[in-house]
């Protein structure tokens, strides 16, 4: 009987180390990305957004979604500050453009929410009309998530 207990103990134990390795993977990272994002921004901010140091942190930021997704089957997102289950990230995600449509959509679809109107098609907005097709791409993206939609 104790040793079936000291077993079961020892199961317990190593299920808790693993569950925990997990995680303490899964906010690695998070991280890591939240911290190549912030760099991102840094180098827009100091350089531009099509500079060869913008460009080279776009690369390193879909590297590390893509060990994420390997590791944990989902990748982190800055902008809307969770984990995602799809793999649909693109180096277009890290454009000014698709983030510019990105907020502008879940800004206008949560004030739609607010006001109590519905889902409406995201190309009847003016905005969406005047972007391009990676703001397209980033409104249509934030607005349907705005309703829960992914």
């Amino acid at each position: 009987m104790k040793r079936v207990a000291i077993v079961a103990l020892g199961v317990v134990v190593a299920f808790v180390a693993v569950s925990r390795s997990h995680a303490d993977d899964r906010a690695q990272c998070q991280l890591r990305t939240e911290q190549a994002e912030a760099r991102l921004q840094q180098e827009i901010r100091e350089h531009g957004q099509n500079s060869p140091q913008a460009v080279n942190l776009r690369r390193e930021i879909n590297v590390e979604r893509e060990r994420c997704w390997n590791q944990h089957q989902g990748w982190w997102s800055g902008d809307d500050r969770q984990w995602h289950t799809e793999r649909n990230w693109s180096p277009e995600l890290d454009s000014h453009s698709y983030r510019a449509g990105y907020k502008d959509g879940l800004r206008i679809g949560r004030q739609e929410q607010a006001s109590g109107r519905g889902y409406h098609n995201p190309g009847d907005y003016k905005q969406y009309k005047r972007g391009d097709q990676a703001y397209r791409n980033g409104f249509w993206t934030g607005y349907r998530l705005a309703f829960g939609i992914q």
